[in-house]
């Protein structure tokens, strides 16, 4: 197969090209330290990828990605101006701080990171780089603001820790996506440092230290809805990895994969016996809610029987958020926080009494409220494309394979998870899966380019 990732045929000079390469390491490593670091290093990032973009407008011109990323940002925008001027002018200034931070959501982050990507010149070796500058700056954020004894204590089973990266729901996702990122990037660092075995062997008891903290830490989150999703994206990724490494696995060829996967395996479970106590409390506290809930697309079930817990008030929240939507169905109430719906919504479950206003818990219907289904598809296409791209990298061994089950797993992650959270809006979440996603888009950019190239080169 080509390789994409070629930069004689970019049309970027050496200078776009170093600021290329320090944007998108900067961005990630310092966002979790500093925000304002964080945002001031995507600025220059989308300077570069504007610069990079006039330069090779006639070969990216065809681009759907740019193209809706282009139509959503309009759409943001103007949906937030008819809201602002002329739909309910009361909420002027909800309306726009919602439009300026819905404009600033999924794609037009994911767009910007691959276009600088493909700007650096070789855009699979630094897609790598900032993920591990995106990992190595969490961790180090994690350890200069980690309290001990609140951290055992949460093990435990005594409260919730989330290091300071974000409640501990949106703590819990950051870190399974890093719990994730390490055990699918492990074996391609393995083989880079395989060569010096002193080096081999360093790599090995450092990645086991990380890989036992950052379990230890999911756990200390008490994220149910983070631990689920995981779960789930794990069971998707494996599947996947058992049918495009069939053939390594029949002729024996993956003994050694097999060998660690069954270690990191009886890790996590070690890990999930000794923090039993947090694990328990944290299920318990919801078992009865969650089998009513199961229940009740069944017809066995009523969500007016559920108590007044997190279960139940998630799910008449969702009662009500769906009931919203089919009012406004196409275009939704605007930017605004749609919580404030919940005040005028009559006869509100008894879930509900003495908890609203509140946030929805749930990204799906948070967006289709704000955007209706006019915005929701917008963002359902532009990530399709996005996973077909990534399922062809999965039929190209190597770094570009393991690429596409991290961007696969993280968005079945986060698509679960989205189910009883939100929070994609902030800067705290776009600086996680703008790496994730740009990766992804870095590589249909570069094909599009290099066929664009081999058709004027014929």
């Amino acid at each position: 197969m080509t390789d994409y990732s070629a930069s004689t045929w970019l049309n970027a000079t050496d200078n776009l090209r170093c600021w290329a390469i320090f944007s998108v390491y900067a961005m990630p490593f310092l966002a979790p330290i500093s925000t304002t670091l964080g945002q001031f290093s995507q600025l220059i990032m989308l300077l570069v990828a504007l610069i990079f973009l006039v330069r090779n407008w006639h070969t990216l011109k065809i681009s759907p990605l740019l193209w809706l990323t282009a139509i959503f940002v309009g759409y943001v925008l103007l949906r937030g101006t008819i809201e602002i001027l002329w739909g309910s002018p009361e909420l002027r200034a909800e309306h726009w701080d919602g439009m300026n931070s819905w404009v600033r959501v999924g794609l037009l982050p994911a767009t910007v990171f691959g276009l600088a990507l493909v700007a650096t010149g070789n855009w699979q070796r630094h897609a790598l780089g900032a993920l591990a500058a995106l990992f190595i700056g969490t961790l180090l954020y994690m350890g200069l603001h980690m309290s001990p004894d609140t951290f055992f204590s949460a093990l435990m089973g005594r409260g919730r820790y989330s290091f300071d990266i974000g409640n501990p729901l949106v703590g819990g996702v950051k870190i399974g996506a890093m719990v994730m990122g390490l055990l699918l990037f492990s074996g391609l660092i393995f083989q880079a440092v395989q060569p010096r075995r002193k080096l081999c062997g360093a790599f090995i008891v450092l990645w086991l230290f990380v890989l036992v903290f950052l379990v230890a830490a999911f756990i200390a989150t008490g994220a149910r809805s983070a631990w689920v999703a995981f779960l789930f994206a794990m069971v998707v990724v494996s599947l996947l990895w058992l049918v495009f490494e069939r053939e390594r696995i029949l002729a024996g060829r993956a003994g050694k994969v097999l060998a660690a996967s069954l270690g990191v395996l009886i890790i996590m479970i070690t890990g999930a016996l000794l923090t039993s106590d947090q694990l328990e409390k944290r299920w318990a506290s919801v078992s009865e809610s969650v089998a009513i809930t199961v229940k009740i697309p069944l017809g066995k079930g009523e969500f007016m029987d559920l108590p007044q817990d997190s279960v139940g008030i998630r799910v008449a929240l969702q009662v009500i958020g769906w009931d919203l939507f089919l009012q406004q169905p196409l275009f939704g109430y605007g930017l605004a926080d749609p919580r404030y719906l919940q005040v005028e919504y009559p006869d509100l479950p008894p879930q509900l009494d003495g908890k609203i206003p509140t946030i929805f818990h749930n990204a799906h219907m948070d967006l289709l409220l704000r955007l209706g289904l006019t915005g929701y598809l917008l963002v359902v296409i532009f990530f399709v494309l996005l996973t077909i791209h990534a399922w062809k990298m999965l039929k190209t061994p190597g770094r570009e394979r393991i690429m596409g089950f991290y961007f696969i797993g993280f968005v079945c992650m986060a698509i679960i998870w989205a189910l009883g959270n939100q929070n994609f809006e902030r800067f705290t979440l776009i600086h996680v899966y703008t790496p994730i996603f740009g990766m992804v888009c870095a590589g249909v950019f570069a094909r599009q380019m290099s066929i664009k190239q081999s058709e004027s080169g014929a």
